[in-house]
Formats: structure tokens, sequence, C-alpha cells
């Protein structure tokens, strides 16, 4: 069509060629697995973190690694069961926690006697 005063109309369409339409294919789907990396997140970098068999280990960590099993690698019911049965598989690695690992030892030295409280003299037991 033409515009009233005469002028080519703005919009022009034209057939792409085959080449054209191949190379535009090939950008939406490099777009569309972009998106779909991208939707997947964190949830990579952990997963990766896990198959290395490399220990975990934090302190004070057994919420944070139930928290990223629940958010990043898998959902449960909720249930006890469920949350054990999803940790023992998700984290086939060794996970450490080292606050745990040292009220152990301070229960064992503490048990012992070896520890006591501060200002205690060495001859006698604090309250």
């Amino acid at each position: 069509t033409v515009r009233e005063n005469g002028d080519p109309p703005r919009v022009r369409l034209t057939r792409a060629t085959p080449a054209e339409a191949a190379r535009r294919d090939a950008e939406v789907a490099a777009s569309q697995a972009r998106d779909a990396r991208a939707r997947q997140g964190f949830s990579v970098a952990i997963k990766k973190l896990v198959d290395s068999g490399v220990p975990a280990v934090g302190h004070n960590g057994l919420f944070d690694a139930c928290y990223t099993l629940e958010k990043f690698l898998r959902e449960t019911d909720g249930s006890l069961d469920a949350a054990r049965a999803a940790f023992d598989e998700a984290f086939a690695c060794p996970y450490y926690d080292t606050k745990l690992v040292a009220q152990t030892f301070l229960d064992a030295y503490a048990g012992a006697g070896s520890l006591r409280p501060a200002g205690a003299g060495a001859g006698e037991e604090g309250e």
C-alpha cells in the first residue's frame, strides 16, 4: 500500500532465505537452552559439589544442608522419613558438622574432668 502523501510504506516484508531461517532457529534454540540453565540456577553448582565425592564440612550446618536439599536439589513431602531418605540420596558424600564434632569432644573431655569452668582452681571443681 501507499501512504496518503505518496511515500512508500514504512513496513516492508521480505521472505527469509533458508540460511537466515536456520540461523534464527539456532539463535532461538540457544536462547531457550540458556533460559533452561538459568532456571536450574544454583542447583547445578550444588549437584557438582555433591557429585565430586569430596566431604562437605559446615559449622552448625545441618539446617543449611536441609534448606539446600529442599530448595535446590529436591522437594520432600515434609515427613521425617522422606527427609532422611532424600538427604541420604542427595548427599552421598560424607557430611561433617563441626558443631556436633566439637560438642561430642567437649562432652567427652568434660566428662573426664579435664575441662574446668573459668576461675576454678586446679584442685577444686566449679559449679
